[in-house]
């Protein structure tokens, strides 16, 4: 029996940090080019927390919403509203850029 390829997808998983925010990203290449990008926006604060010796500095993550690329396509699903989401699209665009010229490359 033989098997015909007829394609061939390679996912990735990967992250980024910006000022603005850290991105979960998985994106999928069909060995040349960009297919799809998905990424968790993720907002990054320093906070105090409660120990039994008293407070604590630490980092705590929130998810903020999801932004989607495809077929040149981008939407974004569950943001609050906030003066922050320019910022997260503007993130999301370079992201995108910078994937696919590693695609490409």
């Amino acid at each position: 029996m033989e098997i015909k390829k007829n394609s061939t997808r390679v996912i990735y998983n990967g992250e980024a940090t910006t000022a603005n925010a850290k991105y979960n990203i998985e994106y999928e290449t069909d060995g040349k080019e960009l297919v799809r990008v998905n990424a968790s926006v993720n907002k990054v604060e320093e906070v105090e927390f409660p120990m039994e010796d008293g407070m604590r500095k630490g980092v705590q993550e929130t998810n903020v919403g999801y932004i989607y690329y495809e077929n040149g396509s981008y939407t974004m699903s569950s943001f609050p509203e906030s003066d922050e989401l320019p910022k997260y699209v503007s993130d999301a665009i370079q992201i995108v850029k910078q994937i696919k010229e590693d695609a490409s490359a």
